[in-house]
């Protein structure tokens, strides 16, 4: 087992936690999904034709907690390359192996359904440059280098002017646009982009990406927000000032995010300013009352299945995809009766005696609890895959 001398366990807990909610909420039975296990919805057109934003769901702040993780992890990682070499040739350079990793594997993740379709089916390959593992990828290398770079004043300097800049950004007009607004691409007429991020998208990856590129500054500001949790967490050897902290800065990141809203829309897919704040606002909330209980109040007999699924994250991250992809594309049946494997097992397996959202929890549940077998089996015999 993991040795919790060495370890900041709740950190290894936090990220156990938020990769089993990952994989639960992208291994759904079927498309009938409760509210808290979907996206908030942005962008589309109201009864008096003006954008209507669902509020942020739970779902909305996996992908920027797992990003604050990364940056608390940056810290524990190349503090002591930094404290003793600074801003090292050879540290970069193992930084820079570790995003090209990170960004192939992204490429083969979502270019994989495509291929094994081609395969067996004839169908097109496709490749999505810019998707989860890449903006990882990209967020990792970036919250890397400022780390090692820059102390932590700067570090929050440059964080505002991200934002801030960022914002201003999307006041810049786009053609067929001429005031700033904030649709989702396939919403506008004509699929026109209608705010800057989604035209440079469209200029250089020919749509509008979730993980698009210029979104991924700010989404660099949320795991900035972990490089500088994790410098507290290294300096500071007060565990209840420790506590106190992380929860007043995370509420006064939820202030400032929710006021920004009404100036500028909490839109995860853009990863708008203020929905950097309200998600790194949340995450450092979280991650005190983690922190406190496992750390502080050493209340550990509920901690290992979530440290397994936290030691091997990315393991089980892009393993899970590549099985679920494949229970996607593989057919039985024939013609108008054909359905993926994946379709028949949720219908016949869980639609039979659930509704159609329960049905879809069930099987999303089983689904990460399937995973836990062989993640629990590489934790007791101290197999941990690092990228």
């Amino acid at each position: 087992m993991v040795d919790f001398k060495d370890r900041l366990v709740s950190l290894d807990v936090f990220r156990g936690i938020t990769m089993a909610c990952m994989v639960l909420v992208e291994n759904p039975g079927n498309w009938s999904i409760y509210h808290p296990f979907r996206h908030a919805r942005w962008g589309m057109v109201g009864p008096n034709g003006l954008p209507v934003h669902e509020n942020i769901t739970p779902t909305d702040l996996i992908m920027p907690f797992f990003l604050f993780i990364v940056g608390v992890s940056i810290v524990f990682a190349l503090w002591d390359k930094r404290e003793k070499y600074g801003f090292q040739k050879q540290t970069v350079i193992k930084i820079i192996r570790r995003t090209v990793i990170l960004f192939v594997l992204g490429l083969i993740f979502y270019a994989y359904p495509s291929i094994l379709d081609a395969i067996l089916y004839g169908g097109k390959v496709s490749v999505d440059a810019l998707g989860v593992l890449q903006r990882i990828a990209l967020v990792y290398f970036g919250s890397a280098i400022i780390f090692m770079k820059f102390s932590p004043k700067t570090i929050v300097w440059i964080s505002i002017v991200t934002l801030f800049a960022y914002w201003a950004c999307t006041f810049i007009p786009v053609p067929g646009y001429p005031e700033p607004m904030f649709f989702r691409q396939y919403f506008t007429p004509g699929n026109i982009p209608s705010s800057f991020p989604e035209w440079v998208d469209a200029k250089i990856i020919g749509f509008a990406n979730p993980s698009g590129i210029v979104s991924t500054s700010t989404a660099i500001v949320t795991g900035l927000i972990g490089v500088l949790t994790g410098i507290f967490l290294k300096t500071e050897k007060n565990q209840l000032k420790i506590v106190s902290r992380m929860l007043m800065v995370g509420i006064l990141l939820l202030i400032a995010g929710y006021g920004w809203s009404f100036f500028f829309p909490i839109i995860k897919d853009l990863w708008t300013s203020s929905y950097t704040l309200v998600a790194g606002g949340y995450g450092l909330i979280v991650f005190a009352f983690v922190y406190w209980l496992v750390d502080v109040r050493k209340s550990r007999n509920w901690t290992p299945p979530f440290v397994a699924y936290g030691v091997n994250c990315i393991s089980v991250y892009f393993v899970s995809h590549i099985v679920g992809s494949t229970l996607y594309v593989i057919k039985t049946g024939s013609g108008k009766d054909a359905l993926s494997v994946h379709q028949w097992i949720n219908n016949n397996w869980f639609e039979t005696w659930l509704s159609p959202f329960n049905a879809s929890l069930a099987f999303a549940l089983i689904t990460v609890a399937l995973w836990f077998i062989p993640l629990w089996f590489m934790y007791r015999k101290r197999i941990f895959i690092k990228v």
